[in-house]
């Protein structure tokens, strides 16, 4: 389970990895930059880290790439964020569908709800991650935030 949000530039995460009966807390970002998009990914994480291999050795474009990666895949259950770089939020699901989000705040994830609340409410994505931590079980760890240049682990 998870929470990433974005608002403002910014796409932050928990780093908490839940397998079934397992939890491993502080396993690393779910978020990356990639081809001058914020990437998050709920679901199948460790699909994350081998995204840009895949697309970068593609010709097509980035959306059409990440489409073909996700629906090529068996996946029972996963959820991405794509933000470009004019701050355009794209939303993909386990299929490979995706739509352009017309809004400009996004959450997935099992914290998405808390996280959405406290967006609306003022907070930035990394405030937002830490509400979600803080009521939803399925959420933990480090923080994660990435502004486009760096990728900084934040305490909750």
């Amino acid at each position: 389970m998870t929470v990433i949000a974005y608002k403002d530039g910014i796409i932050a995460s928990d780093s908490q990895y839940t397998t079934d009966s397992n939890i491993k807390n502080d396993c690393g970002p779910k978020i990356l930059k990639l081809n001058d998009h914020l990437v998050g990914m709920s679901g199948q994480i460790s699909l994350l880290h081998n995204l840009s291999t895949v697309i970068v050795s593609k010709k097509l474009g980035f959306l059409s790439s990440l489409s073909d990666l996700l629906s090529s895949l068996d996946l029972e259950e996963a959820n991405v964020i794509a933000v470009d770089s004019q701050s355009k939020i794209f939303i993909f699901d386990e299929t490979g569908a995706y739509f352009e989000s017309k809004g400009t705040m996004v959450a997935i994830g099992s914290g998405a709800p808390f996280a959405y609340g406290a967006m609306q409410h003022g907070a930035t994505a990394i405030q937002a991650v830490a509400a979600a931590m803080k009521f939803d079980i399925y959420c933990g760890g480090t923080i994660w935030a990435l502004d486009g240049l760096h990728s900084i682990p934040f305490t909750a």
